[in-house]
């Protein structure tokens, strides 16, 4: 993908199976390839730990996901050039905690 080209990226729980030390990486891609002025809405589980399923839908897997906790995320997201305009974090009963973040990358001055 060609630099600052994207007008918008929604990362919707796209990160759930990423280990937190390939985060910085998945950031920075996220940063270079949206355009100046640009607004990335990434959700995710929040928490701060793996959780090894073997069983999901009535079948046999293997799949691992990650819980980031949502001030890790946004400040990885600060650190590559990103701000961080909106946070929302709920708590659905029966269901992981979850994180919404809304970043910008700002307009070129």
């Amino acid at each position: 993908m060609t630099d600052a080209r994207l007008g918008g990226i929604v990362a919707w729980w796209s990160i759930v199976h990423t280990p937190p030390q390939v985060l910085p990486t998945i950031v920075a891609e996220f940063h270079r390839t949206l355009a100046p002025g640009g607004h990335l809405l990434l959700g995710f589980h929040a928490g701060d730990e793996l959780v090894r399923r073997d069983r999901a839908y009535g079948h046999p897997v293997t799949v691992e996901s990650y819980r980031h906790p949502p001030e890790r995320v946004a400040g990885l997201l600060e650190r590559v050039g990103f701000t961080v305009t909106a946070r929302l974090v709920t708590q659905e009963p029966d269901a992981p905690q979850g994180a919404c973040l809304l970043a910008r990358r700002p307009a070129a001055g």
